[in-house]
């Protein structure tokens, strides 16, 4: 079972290197690393190609976004399985082993999904479906099926930072998901979607809308997650 892993890269100098070698310390041989990169200015390249990885594959082209980048790197990717590693995360051991065990004991699973480890504590995902429908799995911690990209399509570019939660939705509820209560990946918090707080809450209110949800639905959950992200600046400013 090949295991395509896709990162985007642009100017990732500082973090590129942990993510490349969390991928090779992994206990898999059949792996491909498509690194999509964004013409990087700085030495993103230099230190992959420094990394002598076996597994990786470079495309290097000016792209409109993290999610062009992915659909680039789906649309070169030759695994079964696929999953998306973002340039400032990484795998933690065994992490693509526990995954391969469980796609190859059940057939039916179209998705392996376990928690993530922030700031070295484990998080787990809610347990259940999400006020938005879909289901609560971290996007970093995913791993998917190729077959199920034939159903959804590829990222909807439209969309800058939820992107990934308007894929989810479009996957079908009766598809089979499988859930590892063990850390997959480790989350670096600063990424694009938690720098822009207000921008998320917009982005989600249009992929509900385009996926059918009721509008007044749609602009109550904008405002609980405007409301959430007040909260937490708040938070962070009597904290800090």
């Amino acid at each position: 079972m090949r295991f395509s892993i896709i990162t985007a890269t642009c100017n990732s100098e500082k973090t590129v290197e942990h993510t490349v070698r969390s991928v090779m310390r992994q206990e898999l041989a059949d792996i491909e690393h498509i690194i999509v990169d964004n013409c990087s200015s700085d030495n993103t390249l230099k230190i992959i190609s420094d990394c002598k990885s076996p597994f990786v594959k470079v495309i290097c082209e000016a792209d409109k976004g993290i999610y062009d980048a992915f659909n680039k790197g789906l649309k070169a990717a030759s695994g079964e399985v696929i999953s998306f590693l973002n340039s400032d995360d990484y795998y933690l051991k065994d992490a693509l082993k526990k995954v391969s065990n469980v796609f190859s004991k059940d057939k039916d699973a179209v998705c392996v999904h376990g928690n993530i480890q922030v700031n070295n504590r484990t998080v787990k995902p809610v347990k259940g479906f999400s006020s938005f429908g879909g289901r609560r799995i971290f996007h970093p911690a995913s791993f998917m099926r190729r077959t199920v990209f034939d159903v959804t399509g590829n990222f909807d570019t439209q969309f800058k930072i939820t992107s990934d939660l308007d894929l989810f939705l479009r996957i079908p509820e009766f598809l089979k998901f499988v859930y590892i209560d063990a850390p997959l990946t480790s989350f670096a918090l600063g990424g694009i979607s938690t720098q822009k707080l207000f921008s998320v809450p917009i982005e989600i209110k249009n992929v509900l809308l385009k996926n059918n949800y009721p509008s007044r639905l749609a602009y109550l959950i904008f405002l609980i997650e405007v409301i959430k992200n007040i909260k937490s600046i708040t938070y962070r400013r009597i904290f800090s």
